[in-house]
């Protein structure tokens, strides 16, 4: 970085040739000290003005009154904190690098800036909260104190350049209230959560002069799910209930740094008794023997091999060692309690926890490894921890860190991190680790636990490493408990070993993620995966090929019943009504309650039948037919249901005869036919008796009753709760479309049949069929309209020609161009198969009764039987039905959307042709069956038609 504008000849005048070869040697070994020369020059005055002046916070606050008093306004107090952190940093770096002042001064000069700092913005936030709320109170109307704790390396007064500053922010109880201001009064907790955030953002927040350092919060209860401020009873709480082994080690360094420090001196003592126990526990020596597993572990899978702080015998074993020591000691020897590393290993030397030499390799281990931190990070004031050893920069870190052969800097970094790595593996013997609990370690990185997952065949481990940190984060609403964090692991243990052997983990691990958020219980599933593993086994598999079985499972725990011990699929209509009808004949007054419990039900009635289908356990039209009988159960009892409710309210409806007036339920398109796919729409008609009215003081007509019950039917059916809907509803189909009435007359719905109804009505009525009704003449009334509107006669030439130019116009609007890929509509698609079968079917069907069914599968071969198709034409529709049908579910179930084009991804294609038998290359040999197939039905479709045209 050019830093010629800084040294004007005024400035090297006034400073003289040694201060300016001085300065510009600093500048040449720190970008970040020449960009702050660089724009504020005048800084310079303030290092010698200060150099030989002890820098404790008050000294500190002192130098920079001028600053301070006058930063009225946010955004020039936002500065003058940052200017004052450039005026302290140069003077630092200058100790550092020109005056060669030790590291243990050095990093109580950083922790003594970032300690008045937090104090300033204290103050700042302190003062103009309390303008607004007045000052917080306690119940005997004292000033409520609050007070900042440093923690890790602000703790222990050894902060280096680029550290984050690890904090708590407490205060003395949440009962009370502030004495009222401009703006009110704020209950206590309110008050300050506020000042705690304002703390923040002073401190990090990124202006045009950055930032004065990063703020991390982590370490509080509950981590960034947990309130940012808590009273000091909810602290002590906490670590009495839930408080874990490395939140002991954490305590160890906690030291209170701004605000109330009297108050800060009581947070101690209230966790002391949870961070020092009174007698050797051995369970917490087992903790600790875990925690010292994990950090070889870290070291095993971190990328960053030459890394002081986490590498092998880095600065974290020697952290790690005093503070085992001091943990597992201090009942005995009190006094062996330092914050301070230095001065811990000191303490521990004359007690004779740590022999002379041990500890003389310790102290020195340590002021060097922190000596290269600091070298590697005043170069451009980023928090690295990394030796830059293959960096262009790499030379002057050596000059700075006071070497001239990169051997012997090798030589020597290779003794002191050895020397520590013996005497750290000499501490405790190490319990045997699950090599997942590095998913769990702060310390790694997305990168390093990617390089872990790499090292066991995960594929895409980038991605999977995200998806690991939210499984192991939970939910902001419900943060992990220390137990369920262990179980979890152990859990995750056993799912990335499943996960392993999938083809798309990132999607796997995803559904893991929601299905671990989604429910509360950990410790169940783990204890149902322990007993029985073919579950968790069959689990993965799901997840990984079917999002729309994964969805249905993730909201629903009760589906592990059912794929622990799947029930028979063969489902009779009855029985399924009984079942959906049993679930929710105890509900009462609670319709939300009733709307949840019948999804969840619906869901593992659908799911059984799925996952019988997706196992090969039924064919297609065995599914369909499932599929179709489930609807129309459900639909059964949802009329029933409302029919209750209605006829409470406005009586039952009456024909002119004054007797009970009925209606009849029509399925029709795929519900009408029982040829029901995953996520079809159901499309009905309803029919009812006859015109009257209710018998009730509160009477309407008859038609206004039933549209009112087809409404409430609708919502019963398709209002959308966290369960999902049951289905969604489609009334189009009955007679004159989305415009005519939601309801018709068996009489009206006959004369329009009779005299107005389209050709492609008629083909639409071919698959009608009446599931449900209250009176069997009802049903008897309507296969008689069929009968006599399709099968009287057979249809002319020129509606056999209004079927082929439908299909074609159809084709052109949807199916248009091949490469959709339109597997219904288009080229060859399902709808050149049903418009085929339909068309023969109202040519012949005044003939063959057995031409007279509702599923085209059946058509199919009452028309072979019939001798109206013959093998090459039957074969070629038949065989590429069932090609589509299981097409068009797979394409449901695998990738969760009723869409009718073929998908583009390649995975999901290489699991639908499997399930076709498609191996090597499957996804293309699919590809290649599909134009064949859809070639074959093209031509056949022509033949048919061609004899009719």
């Amino acid at each position: 970085m050019d830093t010629s504008a800084v040294f004007t000849d005024e400035i090297k005048r006034s400073l003289g040739p040694k201060e300016c070869e001085n300065l510009e040697y600093l500048c040449s070994h720190s970008q970040l000290i020449a960009k702050f020369l660089l724009n504020y020059p005048g800084i310079i005055d303030y290092l010698y003005n200060n150099l030989n002046s002890e820098r404790s916070v008050v000294s500190v606050l002192k130098s920079n009154v001028d600053l301070l008093n006058y930063a009225g306004r946010e955004s020039d107090f936002l500065k003058s904190l940052r200017i004052m952190r450039m005026r302290e940093y140069l003077l630092i770096a200058y100790k550092d690098l020109i005056e060669k002042t030790g590291v243990k001064d050095i990093t109580a000069n950083i922790s003594s800036f970032a300690s008045a700092a937090l104090e300033a913005a204290y103050k700042k936030s302190y003062k103009d909260l309390t303008r607004l709320y007045g000052i917080p109170l306690t119940e005997s109307n004292k000033e409520c104190a609050f007070c900042i704790i440093g923690l890790g390396k602000l703790g222990g007064w050894e902060l280096n350049f680029s550290s984050d500053v690890d904090i708590m922010f407490v205060y003395e109880t949440e009962k009370g209230s502030t004495a009222g201001g401009s703006k009110g009064s704020l209950e206590n907790h309110v008050f300050f959560v506020k000042l705690a955030e304002k703390i923040k953002y002073y401190i990090s927040e990124n202006t045009e002069d950055g930032i004065v350092y990063r703020v991390d919060l982590r370490l509080r209860p509950d981590g960034d799910k947990g309130a940012i401020a808590l009273p000091l009873r909810s602290y002590e709480l906490y670590y009495e209930s839930y408080g874990q082994s490395w939140e002991r080690m954490m305590l160890l360094k906690s030291l209170p740094v701004a605000g109330n420090l009297e108050l800060g001196t009581r947070f101690f003592e209230v966790v002391k008794p949870f961070v020092f126990k009174k007698s050797i526990d051995y369970k917490l020596i087992d903790e600790l023997s875990r925690i010292k597993s994990k950090i070889n572990e870290r070291v095993k899978y971190k990328k960053d091999h030459m890394n002081v702080k986490l590498g092998k015998g880095g600065i974290r074993e020697i952290e790690f060692i005093i503070q085992v020591l001091q943990i597992l000691n201090y009942s005995k020897y009190p006094n062996v309690y330092r914050r301070n590393s230095l001065e811990a290993i000191h303490v521990l030397n004359e007690y004779n926890l740590l022999g002379k030499d041990e500890a003389d390799s310790l102290s020195e281990s340590y002021i060097f490894l922190r000596k290269l931190e600091h070298m590697a990070q005043i170069e451009k004031g980023l928090q690295t921890h990394r030796v830059p050893i293959n960096s262009q920069e790499f030379d002057k870190f050596l000059e700075r860190s006071g070497y001239t052969d990169k051997e012997d800097f090798l030589k020597d970094y290779n003794h002191y991190t050895g020397s520590v790595n013996r005497i750290f593996n000499d501490i405790l013997k190490e319990n045997e680790v699950n090599p997942v609990s590095i998913v769990f370690d702060e310390e790694m990185g997305d990168e390093d636990i990617a390089e872990y997952l790499e090292s066991i065949g995960i594929k895409d481990a980038q991605e999977c490493a995200g998806i690991l940190a939210k499984i192991v984060s939970g939910r902001k609403s419900r943060p992990r408990s220390a137990s369920e964090t262990q179980i979890l692991a152990r859990l995750l243990s056993m799912v990335i070993n499943e996960v392993k052997t999938t083809q798309n983990p990132v999607n796997t691990l995803g559904y893991f993620e929601k299905f671990f958020s989604t429910n509360n219980t950990i410790h169940f599933f783990f204890d149902i995966f322990c007993e029985m593993p073919k579950i968790l086994s069959k689990i993965t598999t799901i997840f990984s090929i079917s999002p729309y079985l994964s969805n249905i499972i993730i909201k629903n725990s009760n589906i592990l019943d059912y794929i622990y011990d799947p029930k028979n699929p063969f489902y009779k209509e009855n029985e399924l009504f009984e079942t959906l009808y049993k679930s929710i004949k105890n509900v009462e007054d609670d319709e939300e309650y009733e709307y949840d419990i019948i999804r969840k039900k619906h869901q593992e009635l659908l799911f059984n039948i799925s996952y019988a289908y997706i196992n090969k356990d039924i064919n297609v039209i065995q599914f369909n037919r499932s599929l179709s009988k489930l609807a129309k159960a459900t639909v059964k009892l949802a009329f029933i249901r409302e029919e209750g409710r209605l006829s409470k309210r406005f009586g039952r409806p009456k024909n002119s005869e004054e007797e009970d007036c009925g209606y009849t339920v029509i399925g029709m398109g795929k519900l009408g036919s029982e040829e029901m796919s995953l996520g079809t729409d159901l499309d009905m008609i309803v029919l009812y008796e006859d015109d009257g009215e209710t018998s009730s003081s509160n009477n309407i007509s008859n038609k206004v009753y039933y549209s009112k019950l087809v409404q409430k039917v609708i919502s019963f059916l398709s209002t959308i709760t966290v369960f999902g809907q049951l289905y969604k509803i489609d009334m189009r189909l009955r007679p004159s479309g989305a415009s005519g009435t939601l309801v018709t007359s068996l009489a009206s719905f006959e004369d329009y049949q009779k005299r107005k109804a389209m050709t492609w009505e008629k083909q639409a009525m071919l698959r009608g069929s009446a599931f449900y009704y209250t009176k069997n003449s009802l049903k008897e009334h309507f296969e008689d309209v069929k009968k006599d509107v399709l099968f009287r006669t057979a249809i002319s030439n020129d509606e056999v020609r209004e079927i082929y130019d439908m299909r074609k116009r159809i084709e052109k609007e949807k199916g248009i161009p091949l490469s959709k890929n339109n597997i219904k509509a288009g080229y060859g698609g399902i709808i050149d198969i049903e418009f085929a079968v339909q068309m023969l079917q109202l040519v012949y069907g005044c003939k063959y009764e057995e031409l007279r069914q509702t599923s085209t599968h059946n058509v199919l071969h009452a028309l072979k039987s019939s001798g109206i198709l013959k093998g090459r034409d039957y074969y070629a529709l038949h065989n590429s039905y069932l090609f589509y049908r299981n097409l068009e579910n797979l394409i449901r179930a695998y990738q969760n959307t009723s869409a009718s084009r073929l998908p583009r991804d390649r995975d999901v294609l290489e699991h639908i042709s499997l399930f076709f038998g498609f191996k090597d290359s499957g996804g293309e040999k699919l590809m290649k069956e599909y134009e064949t197939v859809r070639k074959t039905v093209r031509a056949a479709f022509n033949r048919i038609f061609d004899k009719y045209l």
